[in-house]
Parts: structure tokens; C-alpha cells; sequence
């Protein structure tokens, strides 16, 4: 696979990977990658569509919807904690704004259509 960013970017985008279970922010990126929040702003943007949070958020998503379907013994609010929200109303509110769905629903739905 051939890498599309410059190596520090693809460098902050495997951290980001790797700490989905974290409190993570803007100077947190700024820190890691060396980049001002301003420049992270403009090459998310430009890479991805999407700001550095709205990219974190995306992935966070991602990895939930792997983990409700891989791991139907974890209950919800362990997932909650596994891909960083100390809130489970914020995650169900987050969850069902990209999946119209809320996180019970969804695993209901994928695991009734198998």
C-alpha cells in the first residue's frame, strides 16, 4: 500500500489508531506531529473532508461498529470506554447521529441479519 500523506501524517493518523481509547485533542495531534493545530486543520481538511475531531470521531465510530460485532460479550458502556467516551449519553448521541441507529439497536440489527 502506498502511503498518499507525508510520513508524519501518516505517522499521527497510526497514533491516532492506536489511542481511540483516550481523551484526545487538537494540541494532543499538534504535540505528536510537530504540526500547529492551524496546519492540522488544513490538511485534514484537505485529505479527509473533515476536521482533526470530526476524523477522530469517524474512527471511534468505525471501531465501535467492529467491536458490537465482534464482541457480542462486551456490554455497551465497555465499549463506550474502549473507543474513548467517559459519557454514554454523548457516545449514544454520537452513535445514532452516524447510524440513525442507537449502539443496542445496532448490534440487534447485525446480529439478527447473520
Amino acid at each position: 500500500m502506498t502511503c498518499l500523506f507525508a510520513p508524519s501524517l501518516s505517522d499521527l493518523l497510526l497514533w491516532i489508531d492506536n489511542n481511540l481509547d483516550k481523551k484526545l485533542t487538537v494540541d494532543d495531534l499538534s504535540d505528536i506531529s510537530g504540526y500547529s493545530p492551524w496546519h492540522l486543520f488544513r490538511l485534514f481538511r484537505h485529505y479527509f473532508d473533515r476536521s482533526p475531531m470530526e476524523y477522530i470521531r469517524q474512527q471511534r465510530m468505525s471501531l465501535c461498529c467492529r467491536l458490537l460485532l465482534t464482541t457480542p460479550g462486551y456490554r455497551i458502556v465497555d465499549i463506550c470506554m474502549m473507543v474513548g467516551y467517559d459519557d454514554l449519553s454523548a457516545f449514544n448521541r454520537t452513535f445514532k447521529k452516524y447510524h440513525a441507529l442507537t449502539p443496542t439497536q445496532y448490534r440487534y440489527q447485525i446480529t439478527r441479519q447473520k
